[in-house]
């Protein structure tokens, strides 16, 4: 079917869950209103016409830098993100969507092992589904569904959407605001 992306931009996030729910669209990865939009402009249950606000191919990417955690090397990892992510936002290639893809999965995987390595997260005797670890993980795992799952649905030569962008990159700096800013002051700055 063929859906209005104004009338999408004004739906509640409730109605466009039920949205989803009727088309098939996996919405257990999104966590704001904008991964709807961009799941549901992603998804090849339905054509979004129309250009609206966080859902429509009229819409500019954009990208912000991520915030210090105080840790030189995911600092540095951050930035690499955000390159990617600007280098998305700019091409709105496929290729370029994996690339972000690939330095995403890099960076949660360097990023995973070394709040492990630092103890983060794990509090003794509680159950290891609920830490910040866990938490902090699964988080990750979110991200990169949303990515891949945008990936999946596009053809080769087809462009990203920047609503899809924009919800890639909205969520890693929630990401990055919600959960990386807990380790700021648990691990060395120096920590590799």
């Amino acid at each position: 079917p063929r859906l209005s992306g104004a009338k999408l931009a004004t739906a509640s996030v409730r109605q466009l869950k039920d949205v989803m729910r009727q088309l098939g669209i996996d919405a257990s990865g999104c966590l704001e209103k904008r991964d709807l939009l961009a799941a549901i402009a992603a998804s090849d249950a339905c054509e979004v016409v129309g250009a609206a606000e966080g859902c429509g191919a009229e819409e500019a990417a954009a990208v912000q830098a991520l915030p210090s955690v105080g840790v030189t090397s995911m600092d540095e990892e951050h930035a690499e993100c955000t390159q990617a992510l600007e280098a998305l936002a700019a091409s709105q290639r496929a290729a370029d969507l994996e690339q972000v893809i690939n330095v995403f999965a890099s960076h949660f995987s360097h990023e995973e092992e070394l709040l492990a390595a630092h103890g983060f997260g794990r509090g003794a005797g509680t159950d290891d589904r609920f830490s910040a670890a866990a938490t902090h993980a699964e988080d990750h795992a979110r991200i990169l569904r949303l990515a891949r799952d945008a990936l999946a649905s596009l053809d080769c030569s087809e462009k990203v959407p920047a609503a899809v962008i924009n919800a890639v990159a909205s969520a890693l700096h929630t990401h990055a605001t919600k959960y990386d800013a807990l380790y700021e002051k648990s691990i060395p700055v120096d920590a590799a």
